[in-house]
């Protein structure tokens, strides 16, 4: 006798279990087992509506037909042809729009079903694929149209776009959504549509934006079964090889992948507009609201940007390499040392109550610096000032 195995799972939200198996339909509540279905297909998706009532999407071998079926009460009602319900073949995905239209997925066809009124949508993309992957995943989207994920490649197929009666394959300049094989769809909370894949990780897209997980990136695998989004929006996703978690951290990370010119760090600045001004071994970089919108150091002459300073006129102060700089009406103006050349590493800068911009530079030697009116006016080598690594 064949082992039971999980093919789907619900949590109500009266706190009991629903849970679908390739042998029938189980109701977990109070510690008691309910069994529905028993021998009667596999359970492929479980759906609870807006009124609470349990549906589930089922897929029969050697029977295709009344792939839909409701519970009510201890019983079961599956519907067919006479209900307006198609014969279906690897019924699969189950959703409900707001209209209170149940959506159910197959091989070669996407229903739209309510008591009374039906319409099936048959791709011409999947009409020579009965029996095999077809309709694989579904979501439903804020503004009503229909997310479809398809387990195939090529014209017309893969991530598709029901709107307005008509399916439209995603096409963004970071993904043509017709070269994925979709297993797995979800919109979460923020309208984010997150999609999974067979081979390819995690996609997720907010309006033509798209972001790219992998295994390269700590996923635990690129083939990808399930979403769920909990009740704290944190975004559960379930692969051949685990279970990860997607939440949203206080701490942001930037890096060469989020458009940094490069992952070292020296210095960084909040200047009084909002913009984050970043120094590295490479540039100055300019983190805007939106990203990392411009490398400003591609007009500064060296590599290090060692130390950063915005002085109570707005203007931007700049050590790199053995140099300073100022930002200043789109321009950089370098400050020269008294003999006319470099003023030496900069450690560290600040502005006193006179307007004076004290630098710290390692030198050598390790000299302080009194610079006024954009002129260095004095300066302090060592030993006649400490070294420090950082001034206030």
């Amino acid at each position: 006798m064949p082992s039971t195995s999980i093919t789907a799972l619900l949590g109500a939200r009266d706190g009991s279990l629903w849970i679908g198996t390739n042998a029938g339909l189980v109701h977990r509540v109070n510690q008691h087992l309910i069994t529905y279905l028993k021998g009667e297909g596999q359970i492929s998706s479980i759906l609870q509506d807006v009124n609470g009532e349990i549906w589930i999407a089922r897929d029969r071998s050697g029977d295709n037909t009344q792939p839909l079926c409701h519970v009510i009460g201890i019983g079961v009602r599956c519907y067919g042809k006479e209900d307006g319900v198609p014969a279906f073949s690897a019924a699969g995905p189950l959703v409900q729009d707001a209209s209170g239209n149940s959506w159910i997925g197959g091989d070669t066809t996407l229903l739209r079903w309510r008591p009374g009124s039906s319409h099936a949508y048959r791709p011409k993309a999947l009409k020579s694929n009965a029996g095999i992957d077809g309709v694989e995943a579904l979501s439903v989207a804020a503004d009503g149209s229909i997310w479809v994920g398809m387990g195939l490649t090529g014209r017309g197929l893969g991530l598709q776009h029901l709107v307005n009666g008509g399916l439209k394959s995603f096409v963004a300049p970071k993904l043509n959504g017709e070269t994925v094989e979709v297993l797995a769809l979800l919109e979460d909370h923020e309208k984010n549509l997150w999609v999974g894949t067979s081979n390819q990780g995690i996609y997720r897209i907010h309006g033509a934006d798209v972001d790219h997980y992998r295994t390269t990136d700590g996923l635990s695998s690129d083939y990808v079964y399930k979403f769920y989004e909990d009740r704290e929006s944190n975004l559960w996703v379930a692969t051949a090889k685990g279970l990860d978690c997607f939440r949203d951290l206080r701490v942001s990370s930037f890096s060469t992948r989020e458009g940094l010119s490069t992952d070292a760090v020296n210095s960084v600045l909040a200047s009084r507009d909002g913009t984050i001004w970043i120094g590295n071994n490479s540039k100055l970089d300019v983190l805007a609201p939106g990203g990392v919108p411009s490398q400003v150091g591609k007009a500064l002459q060296g590599h290090q940007v060692t130390s950063l300073l915005q002085d109570r006129a707005g203007r931007l102060w700049v050590g790199i390499d053995d140099t300073l700089s100022i930002w200043q009406g789109g321009k950089f103006r370098q400050i020269k040392g008294q003999g006319g050349g470099p003023v030496g590493v900069v450690m560290g800068m600040a502005e006193d109550s006179e307007k004076n911009i004290w630098v710290e530079t390692m030198g050598p030697p390790g000299t302080l610096i009194r610079i006024q009116d954009q002129k260095v006016r004095e300066a302090f080598p060592a030993p006649q000032m400490p070294l420090a690594r950082k001034i206030e």
